[in-house]
């Protein structure tokens, strides 16, 4: 997958984003989505990153940080290091 710069800044990203909120698992986000486990959104990463996905979009209000931590173990797991894929959070 291509890669679009993003604004007038010097990150690249994906056209192409994953966004985190059925990882959250509680809070209102469990009324729309039931509790995804860690294996299933390792999968998920992994298959987003194999696509070329390379922009996660997170919010501290999906779960109180859950769906944060939840894509930080996915993305250890995945073998990223901090700086190989951009996380934009709200």
């Amino acid at each position: 997958m291509t890669t679009r710069q993003l604004g007038r800044t010097d990150i690249y990203i994906s056209p192409i984003g994953l966004g985190t909120a059925q990882f959250a698992g509680k809070s209102w986000i469990s009324a729309l989505s039931p509790p995804v486990p860690q294996d299933n959104i390792d999968t998920i990463i992994k298959t987003a990153l194999d696509g070329g996905i390379t922009w996660f979009d997170t919010s501290e209000m999906y779960g109180g940080g859950t769906s944060e931590r939840a894509l930080a173990r996915g993305l250890t797991n995945a073998g990223i290091k901090p700086g190989d894929v951009t996380v934009a959070t709200k």
